[in-house]
């Protein structure tokens, strides 16, 4: 079955049974369909893994015994204890992301300087202009490839923090006889070609970084006529 075919069920039966919020529930599955695809799978291959939408479509439909209610209870004291280590979990990981970005900032910043030939308050240490430059080049590379892994952990972070909220929205579902959505894939999704152009980009600074390391090492070797061209520069001198 195609993901149009499926959807098209989806929305039938729901209309038919005047489900409030259909429009949402569509848009979850077209999303689910839209992640899917993104991974390799098949149209057919993930209508397949859903299961029937007209049976889908039936589950929305609201329990609503006093049992059910007393067990949602329950559970949503339970998700809300989990909620606060959770919590802390996904500050730690802002926190990290708060690093990198640092990281990728700082190195650019000193590769820009290097290649100005600035030194700000003395905090580059003296070498040939070119030397500097070329130094300052392979920064900025590194920079760069520290921005798009950037880019991935935030989108790694978001996507982690939009599967817990899914995962919990069916565990209390579940337990109050509410419908189940589909559940959200836990690594990073990005549109394909947003991917694609992020992988390219990476992979070029990788090698201007590798390349412009290996000259920089190369050129202050020649430059100071000495392997140990630090000290020959007097970079760790009292």
């Amino acid at each position: 079955m195609k993901k149009n075919e499926f959807l098209a069920k989806l929305t039938s039966v729901l209309e038919k049974n005047q489900v409030a919020d259909a429009a949402e529930i569509i848009e979850e599955y077209a999303q689910h369909f839209a992640f899917k695809l993104a991974d390799g799978y098949s149209e057919e291959e993930i209508a397949a893994r859903l299961g029937d939408p007209e049976q889908l479509a039936m589950q929305y439909e609201r329990g609503s015994s006093a049992a059910t209610k007393g067990s949602g209870v329950l559970t949503k004291i339970g998700v809300g204890f989990a909620d606060v280590f959770a919590g802390l979990f996904f500050l730690l990981l802002a926190a990290a992301g708060l690093v990198i970005a640092a990281a990728a900032i700082a190195f650019a910043a000193v590769g820009v300087c290097m290649i100005a030939g600035a030194s700000p308050y003395s905090l580059i240490p003296s070498m040939p202009y070119w030397c500097g430059a070329i130094i300052g080049v392979s920064l900025v590379a590194l920079g760069v490839l520290a921005a798009v892994g950037c880019i991935y952990y935030w989108a790694l972070i978001r996507q982690l923090v939009r599967s817990f909220g899914r995962f919990q929205h069916n565990i209390i579902a579940a337990a109050t006889g509410d419908p189940v959505l589909p559940s959200l894939p836990a690594h990073v999704q990005l549109a394909p070609k947003t991917n694609r152009r992020l992988r390219s980009l990476a992979l070029i600074a990788l090698l201007a970084f590798a390349v412009c390391f290996i000259l920089a090492f190369v050129a202050c070797v020649l430059s100071a006529g000495n392997i140990q061209f630090w000290h020959t520069w007097g970079w760790f001198g009292n």
